[in-house]
């Protein structure tokens, strides 16, 4: 489990997509894509959906969204 006060923080988005860039494979960060639900699996990752209708399931999700965008956290919880 992750203490509350790390689920969220902020960074500059230039610094965090080099920091995934530096340490992921390029095709498995997405830009500019909306992400309509995230569902916790039993096995402990994560289903993701974008609006595009692409779907995966991962081990851990990292969700830039702007600091003018509106957030609803009980979407995704």
């Amino acid at each position: 489990n992750i203490p509350p006060h790390h689920q969220t923080c902020r960074l500059l988005r230039a610094k965090l997509q080099s920091a995934l860039l530096q340490n992921v494979a390029q095709s498995r960060v997405h830009l500019s894509k909306r992400l309509v639900a995230v569902e916790h699996c039993p096995d402990k990752r994560v289903r993701i959906v974008f609006e595009d209708g692409f779907v995966d399931e991962v081990d851990l999700v990292v969700a830039a969204d702007g600091i003018r965008s509106v957030r609803q956290p009980s979407s995704f919880g």
